[in-house]
């Protein structure tokens, strides 16, 4: 284990959300559904004490529907909250 190799990106979530409304809305994705949760597994292979978390999401494109539909499965109210601000 002392071998592993983690690679970590440090992404600011309100820059992240602003950049994929500007990318989706470039792209012409009227649709998508976001996941967001927290890795639980940080004490014990990562020596830091801030909250590991990941954000995905599932998009889809149609030319044809006018109207824009996002939301955010998650149980952080803090990214609720931004997420509904940008999207």
């Amino acid at each position: 284990m002392k071998n592993n190799i983690v690679n970590n990106y440090t992404i600011n979530i309100q820059d992240y959300f602003l950049f994929l409304k500007k990318l989706f809305k470039k792209n012409k994705i009227n649709k998508a559904v976001f996941f967001h949760g927290n890795l639980p597994y940080k004490k014990k292979y990562l020596k830091i004490n801030k909250k590991i978390s990941f954000l995905t999401f599932m998009c889809e494109k149609k030319s044809n529907v006018p109207d824009y539909n996002f939301k955010i499965l998650t149980k952080d109210n803090h990214v609720k909250k931004l997420f509904y601000k940008y999207f």
